[in-house]
């Protein structure tokens, strides 16, 4: 059963919204990349801590969809989150900060920060090294949508294969895990 989300901007569909509500049931989450806080409340509801990181700047990607400027897109973030005190911001660029972090330290991390392949090749060569049944998700795999989606879907296919993990597709929602994940598309 979902915890119903509450209406916040971006561009998380419902049903990947309820997946990572799903997969964050219970665990210690790092998100990397939360713009206004979209899939910061969705996993707030049901997980045990959620740790988001950004810097609030934005991508090329991000950028072309509007003019929001740092300072508003961080307010919205901070008055979208603040009933949630299992919340904890890190307001950094993840090419800062990742590096102090142990993914270790996780049972699940998503990713929607960078959507260029460098960006998520740096993402996913630091969570290369985690436990066999830490959760992995990454926002906007889209390798069949616009060519500009293309370079980092197959970035994130090139790590399904040499890790070995299985992956399941929900919307642009691509989930890595092994084991089980209790739950299928269709329960969403």
């Amino acid at each position: 059963m979902s915890i119903p989300i509450p209406e916040v901007a971006g561009w998380l569909f419902d049903n990947e919204s309820l997946a990572l509500q799903r997969l964050a049931t219970g665990k210690r989450v790092l998100e990397i990349g939360c713009y206004q806080g979209r899939s910061t409340v969705a996993m707030a509801t049901t997980a045990k801590h959620v740790f988001t990181m950004d810097s609030f700047e934005g991508d090329d990607f991000t950028k072309a969809e509007g003019s929001i400027t740092k300072e508003v897109c961080k307010d919205a973030f901070l008055r979208n989150t603040k009933q949630f005190d299992n919340v904890s911001l890190l307001e950094f660029d993840m090419y800062d900060m990742l590096e102090n972090l142990l993914p270790s330290n996780y049972d699940f991390i998503f990713y929607d920060a960078g959507h260029s392949a460098d960006d998520t090749k740096f993402f996913l060569d630091w969570v290369e090294s985690v436990p066999d049944d830490t959760i992995i998700a990454l926002h906007d795999y889209k390798p069949e949508g616009e060519p500009k989606w293309h370079p980092s879907a197959v970035v994130m296919m090139d790590f399904h294969r040499r890790t070995g993990r299985q992956f399941i597709l929900i919307g642009s929602l691509l989930i890595l895990y092994n084991g089980t994940l209790g739950f299928q598309e269709t329960d969403l």
